[in-house]
């Protein structure tokens, strides 16, 4: 899953968080490697909120 891009899980997560989020494919990458970044570091709830609140004025 992490490394076939172009396998159809991937393809239907992006799908279904386009639709979430209202956003293009450059959009979910960057929220999904924002979410994947919480596994290999999570942050402090403020930074994660204060990041999550970014990221939506950047897609916004």
């Amino acid at each position: 899953m992490l490394v076939a891009r172009d396998h159809e899980i991937w393809v239907k997560i992006y799908r279904n968080l386009s639709e979430i989020f209202g956003t293009d494919a450059v959009g979910v990458g960057l929220i999904i490697r924002w979410l994947i970044g919480h596994v290999t570091a999570p942050l402090s709830e403020e930074h994660s909120r204060a990041q999550a609140e970014r990221i939506i004025r950047a897609l916004s």
